[in-house]
């Protein structure tokens, strides 16, 4: 390994897809431990996630309650299969649900205590979208800020005040940002954002309003449990979502946790803060190449995918 900094990092919900289990299947090392988590899994939430995974449907594989779960067994074990072949990262961060990947991998819960808070908090939120109309909408070609500065100027000057509807849930790159909130709002709103230069607005209604306070009762319920989760020390710094700030002490992370549900995650910011240790390098641990994609047109840091590179392949490259 060079002198480069390494980060690892975890993608979150949208990086599931069908047949995202297959790679994970083929690797001798995690194969085990894969159908372990798995059977918990499936004990814990109750669902056919195995076969979902593999066959879906996709409307199926959008749900919380089901892309959850999975997404933390694939983060989680892709980067225990490169870890047990060499690889030493000295920072950390997941992407929504991908932080309790990070999370376990740094010490802070094991991996079945992760697994379980995974599971009872995806059950909270799916339950907080069923009862609500809130709704998600992605938006590519404007940053955060430029959303942020329209809100503004709308709610100056109409009379259906937008901006007490939505807000922004996940500010991901100068070039793709995430508003959450009510879905008539959003859809009032999407003109909008085209005439202001979005290239492109996409409409999810299926996962609600994830990380705005619409889902504020879901946080309340979160909290509670995890205040009865032991939190340990970080043996490895993890960057959290709702700071973008390195959390080593076991007291530093339950609050972080307990609002990321109802907070914007910060992950434009996570990664500006990774780039200050460059030259750096950052793996990703997932069933894809979500974050790499999304990230890779900065040129201080170098973006690689365990489960596109191939772990041998990719450590020797290193």
């Amino acid at each position: 390994m060079n002198q480069k900094s390494l980060a690892l990092i975890f993608p979150g919900y949208g990086a599931q897809h069908r047949g995202m289990l297959r790679d994970l299947q083929q690797l001798s090392e995690v194969r085990i431990e894969l159908a372990r988590l798995l059977d918990a899994a499936e004990a814990l939430s109750g669902l056919q996630l195995t076969r979902i995974a593999e066959s879906g449907p996709d409307a199926l594989l959008a749900e919380v309650r089901v892309a959850f779960p999975l997404l933390f067994i694939a983060d989680y074990l892709w980067a225990h299969a490169a870890r047990r072949a060499g690889l030493r990262p000295q920072i950390m961060a997941g992407h929504d649900v991908g932080e309790y990947a990070a999370l376990a991998h740094a010490g802070v819960v094991s991996v079945t205590a992760a697994l379980d808070l995974v599971i009872r908090l995806s059950k909270l939120l799916e339950e907080s979208v069923r009862g609500s109309d809130g709704a998600t909408l992605v938006v590519l070609g404007l940053s955060a800020a430029s959303v942020s500065a329209l809100l503004s100027e709308n709610s100056a000057n109409s009379a259906d005040d937008i901006s007490l509807q939505v807000w922004i849930s996940c500010d991901n790159s100068d070039d793709q940002v995430a508003v959450g909130g009510l879905r008539g709002a959003l859809e009032a709103l999407e003109p909008r954002l085209r005439a202001a230069g979005a290239r492109q607005t996409t409409l999810l209604p299926r996962i609600g309003a994830l990380n705005t306070p619409l889902v504020g009762a879901a946080a309340v319920l979160y909290r509670r449990v995890l205040e009865q989760t032991e939190l340990r020390d970080a043996r490895i710094p993890v960057i959290m979502n709702t700071t973008a700030l390195a959390a080593t002490v076991n007291t530093d992370f339950l609050d972080p946790l307990a609002i990321q549900t109802a907070r914007c995650i910060r992950w434009r910011e996570t990664c500006a803060r990774i780039a200050r240790t460059a030259p750096v390098i950052c793996v990703e641990s997932g069933p894809g190449s979500t974050l790499s994609d999304l990230n890779d047109t900065d040129d201080q840091v170098e973006y690689y995918s365990l489960a596109q590179s191939g772990i041998i392949k990719l450590l020797n490259r290193l």
